[in-house]
């Protein structure tokens, strides 16, 4: 009986589906956000390349062109977020991954 339950249980938290309105849940659309452009370095150093920060969360975007691949620069983009994580960093936690939709200069 303790072997349903604990099966019920780990089906019910393993199944859950994004709350609406999450901006990072896989497929979600978000447009016009402030960012801006981080160099964190070689990935082949620990680093994790070029990501955007939005409000205190760090991105890797699939692309990014080599016009906005200028450390520090404030843009604005629209995005969709992914399923995926890219593997980085000295812990290897990785970034949440997005795709870029457009980017203009702030």
């Amino acid at each position: 009986m303790k072997y349903i339950f604990l099966f019920a249980a780990c089906v019910l938290f393993a199944c859950q589906k994004p709350i609406l309105g999450d901006v990072n849940a896989p497929g979600s659309n978000n447009n016009g956000a402030n960012a801006k452009v981080v160099w964190t370095g070689p990935v082949e150093t620990d680093g994790c390349g070029w990501t955007l920060q939005i409000n205190d969360t760090f991105y890797h975007p699939e692309t990014l062109s080599e016009d906005f691949q200028q450390d520090q620069l404030n843009v604005i983009v629209s995005y969709q977020a992914t399923k995926g994580i890219f593997a980085c960093g000295i812990a290897g936690n990785g970034l949440p991954i997005i795709q870029i939709t457009s980017i203009r200069k702030e």
